[in-house]
């Protein structure tokens, strides 16, 4: 490992966007640093619907960020030549499928000279219904063909960060002898004084709020807020705040649609992206963290938030269910149920209900939660296996 301790990092997107993917990256690769990796990031210059492009290069908590165009990004990444292991986030047809073609034709006749790491985060195993018709189709397509094939002939080990995503990788035909299961860690900032870090700003904004209760997540369709909406409209005397950067701006501008058709505009408040001892301020002066999207491979939001001892009800779905145990560490609802939402939001604070949520509150609060320095360390031992293999 101390001849080839470099690892280039396949990412559409990185900071300062701090979605899931983005926050995992993070998180893992600058504790990697730590341990005496170096780390290149290869990713796009756009984030979320920004028209400002970023800087083509830049360096965060020890990690080299190389930024490309698009289309670069693509088609045209320049690692042909570069040493060290290939760590591919996502399951991206473009640049995912150039790498491994490159990797197989190479292994055909010159053998494989750098090793391979794929981390789909169920990019694997997506939400369909959110694809356009055509994108699903050639995505399906790719998926049980050539991408199947690809991952089990040339990617050294497959992460999986759920058991919900082990099992469907292995039933979509990935090679179980390839996958590793390491899951999502906790933010170490969960844990601080938030009352005496968070700003004077999301004070004011928690004060004006009243009672309400949280959503956290990119403003995407996966991300199912419409049925939070209909449910906060069937109740009273309560509102949301719902935190994250807009990734879809169509689907922002429903939603700010749907807010005034139910009659609930000033009941919803879009609070943008708010970071650290901000957003776990904002966690822990709500009712509930509610998360109905309709797919999820981890969820780390929902993790942080039980870290925290915080009441979550969630969608019954995908890895959600392997997080939310029902009336043991929260309630969930299924996916599309608005009135299902709307009967438990009703419940919060009642007295009849107070004894299940002080239950799952204790439940939480018992449990043992992974760092993100444990996941980081995981992924140390396995990359340094693989690496071992090409020195």
């Amino acid at each position: 490992m101390k001849k080839i301790a470099h690892l280039n990092v396949i990412t559409k997107y990185f900071y300062p966007v701090t979605a899931g993917i983005e926050t995992n990256i993070l998180e893992t690769y600058s504790k990697l640093v730590n341990l005496g990796w170096s780390v290149t990031v290869h990713t796009t210059e756009k984030s979320f619907n920004e028209k400002k492009l970023l800087e083509k290069t830049a360096t965060v908590r020890g990690i080299k960020i190389i930024r490309y165009s698009p289309f670069a990004f693509a088609f045209n990444l320049p690692l042909s030549r570069h040493t060290g292991l290939l760590c591919l986030h996502n399951f991206n047809i473009f640049p995912h499928s150039l790498f491994l073609l490159r990797a197989f034709i190479k292994g055909r006749f010159h053998g494989k000279s750098n090793g391979i790491f794929l981390t789909p985060h169920g990019g694997y195993n997506p939400e369909w219904p959110t694809f356009s018709p055509p994108a699903r189709l050639l995505k399906q397509i790719y998926h049980l063909t050539l991408g199947k094939f690809l991952v089990n002939h040339t990617v050294d080990a497959v992460r999986a960060i759920s058991l919900w995503e082990k099992k469907e990788l292995e039933v979509s035909g990935i090679n179980k002898s390839k996958i590793v299961l390491i899951q999502n860690g906790l933010d170490p900032v969960a844990k601080l004084d938030h009352r005496s870090l968070a700003s004077y700003k999301v004070k004011k904004i928690v004060a004006g709020l009243g009672s309400y209760i949280i959503a956290i997540g990119r403003i995407s369709p996966v991300k199912n807020y419409e049925t939070v909406l209909k449910a906060l409209a069937q109740t009273k005397d309560l509102n949301l705040a719902l935190v994250g950067p807009t990734e879809n701006s169509a689907y922002y501008q429903s939603l700010v649609e749907l807010t005034n058709k139910l009659g609930i505009k000033s009941r919803v408040v879009f609070l943008g992206v708010v970071r650290g001892s901000d957003k776990y301020y904002l966690l822990e002066h709500s009712l509930a963290l509610v998360h109905l999207a309709r797919w999820e491979s981890f969820c780390n939001v929902v993790y942080e938030a039980m870290s925290l001892g915080k009441l979550c009800i969630t969608a019954d779905n995908t890895a959600l269910r392997s997080l939310i145990h029902n009336g043991r560490t929260g309630l969930r609802v299924r996916t599309f149920d608005s009135a299902g939402l709307a009967k438990h939001l009703r419940n919060l604070g009642r007295k009849e209900s107070l004894k299940v949520q002080d239950k799952i509150h204790q439940n939480l609060l018992s449990q043992k939660y992974q760092s993100w320095d444990q996941t980081a360390y995981l992924m140390h031992q396995v990359y340094g296996k693989i690496i071992n293999k090409y020195v």
